[in-house]
């Protein structure tokens, strides 16, 4: 681990916007997140990805995550990324400094503003009896179903498909800003509100030398600032990330719990049987013959597994 954040570029965003208290459907049970399960998890270790694109090489490392209150009364489950460091030398053959180079692009543009989450949404049964019914069932004609959810990677997207899933901020270390075009610098500083470079300035004057320098100071006490807001100060500081606090403490092994389970209630799955809405994305338990059925005694038996990316 390196432990100076001034080295690498940052990213702080919201994960999971909005988080609920209770799941309402079959399809909330598979896809989102209550505020308890969101506290049973840990982000940290994931891949930052771009686009979901698991073809490509990660661009960077989830390296803290906490459930935070948001000004609107609601709670959000954020996080905290940092981004490999580019080569030295641009080199058109080395695919990861190429995805790299695009994703400073976008991020720099505001073209990429939201975060999404991919993970595998898997369906089983626990405790079976002979008829292959869960004892623990509330209604003794339907087996109760759960969930399982496990955290893959963490994408940045133009788009995501939770509303809220925003980046709260994208902090570009110096060496990013000096190697970034000006048209690119231009759009950061006006995506995110920082002072515009001077009128007719460009790369290799002082002028140009003298604005990035600043514009790096003012990203650095911005970044040092939502850190802190964010309650994210004390879990990077306890992991040895001396920028982010300005003190050296050793650091701590990352825990890294990426699923959890989910029960969902026997009137949720009989709505959702009831109205013929499970058909595409589950395993029908109808589907199955008697005989099926009882030969699934075992405690757990994984029945479906599906890749989702919100």
């Amino acid at each position: 681990m390196e432990p100076d954040l001034d080295n690498h570029d940052v990213l702080v965003g919201v994960v999971l916007p909005n988080l609920r208290k209770e799941h309402k459907t079959l399809a909330s049970c598979k896809a989102e997140y209550t505020d308890n399960e969101s506290r049973q998890v840990d982000f940290t270790g994931l891949a930052l990805e771009m686009n979901h694109c698991d073809e490509e090489l990660p661009v960077g490392t989830t390296i803290a995550y906490r459930v935070n209150d948001q000004p609107d009364g609601t709670t959000a489950a954020e996080a905290v990324f940092k981004l490999n460091r580019e080569p030295d030398e641009p080199n058109p053959d080395d695919r990861l400094a190429v995805v790299t180079q695009t994703q400073r692009n976008h991020l720099m543009t505001g073209y990429h503003k939201d975060l999404s989450l991919g993970h595998d949404s898997s369906k089983y049964n626990e405790d079976c009896d002979a008829d292959g019914r869960v004892r623990a069932s509330a209604n003794p004609n339907v087996a109760a179903v759960t969930y399982i959810k496990r955290h893959r990677e963490i994408s940045t997207t133009s788009k995501g498909r939770r509303p809220g899933s925003h980046i709260r901020g994208y902090f570009p270390c110096a060496r990013s800003l000096r190697r970034s075009t000006e048209e690119a610098v231009e759009a950061f500083a006006q995506h995110y509100g920082y002072r515009a470079p001077p009128r007719g300035a460009y790369r290799g004057t002082k002028e140009w030398d003298e604005y990035l320098s600043d514009l790096w100071l003012n990203v650095r006490q911005r970044r040092s600032k939502l850190l802190r807001d964010s309650n994210f100060t004390p879990i990077l500081r306890a992991r040895g990330y001396t920028a982010a606090s300005g003190e050296t403490n050793p650091g701590v092994p990352d825990k890294n719990v990426n699923e959890v389970p989910v029960m969902c209630p026997d009137d949720l799955y009989l709505t959702q049987v009831g109205s013929n809405m499970s058909s595409s994305t589950t395993t029908s338990e109808s589907a199955s013959t008697e005989q099926e059925q009882k030969r699934r005694k075992v405690k757990k038996s994984s029945l479906h597994r599906k890749r989702v990316n919100f």
